[in-house]
């Protein structure tokens, strides 16, 4: 299976591409849902939807971009330390 695969990439010139989860919320938030859930879950109108999920499809559907922010930590123990001494 695996070389049929990489045969059809071959051919088509498809590529394969890493997305961070911001960068997907809807299926990072569906994920999530599932994994804490049990049972069948069905959404037949937009309105029942959670709201998170209708806030992450208006934002994909406005075109509007999902920062991922990454902040430095700040170690506060061994500073405080290091200044008392």
């Amino acid at each position: 299976m695996i070389e049929e695969i990489q045969k059809y990439m071959e051919t088509t010139h498809a590529q394969i591409k890493h997305t961070f989860r911001e960068g997907n919320g809807l299926a990072n938030f569906l994920a999530n849902h599932a994994m804490n859930y049990k049972g069948l879950i069905q959404y037949t109108t937009f309105l029942k939807l959670p709201i998170q999920v209708r806030k992450i499809l208006n934002n994909d559907k406005s075109q509007l971009p999902n920062m991922r922010i990454k902040t430095r930590r700040i170690n506060l123990v061994n500073n405080l330390s290091t200044q008392t001494q």
